[in-house]
């Protein structure tokens, strides 16, 4: 996520935390934006959960009926928000 300099005003006047959760929060909306405008009413039924397998951290689950939104688009998306958050990240559709 590359930042073309428009949000330099902003950015003066906001305190580190803040540029961080701002970072935090569009690269979630990045992810999530992906099943909300495919679906109004999706974003109610995606979690995040801490993952029983040792090599993730966080789960992004998904129900199964929507498996067919998997593919490089998103997994890169999730990846983007896995560099952000500095967590191993991945899609679970249960």
């Amino acid at each position: 996520m590359n930042d073309n300099g428009a949000t330099s005003p902003l950015a003066a006047i906001a305190t580190p935390r803040l540029l961080e959760l701002a970072k935090l929060l569009g690269g979630l909306l990045r992810v999530v934006y992906l099943f909300s405008a495919s679906m109004p009413g999706l974003v109610d039924h995606l979690t995040f959960r801490r993952s029983d397998n040792p090599d993730l951290d966080l789960e992004f689950v998904v129900p199964p009926a929507y498996r067919n939104f998997e593919g490089e688009r998103l997994d890169g998306r999730l990846q983007q928000l896995s560099k952000l958050t500095g967590k191993r990240i991945a899609f679970r559709f249960e």
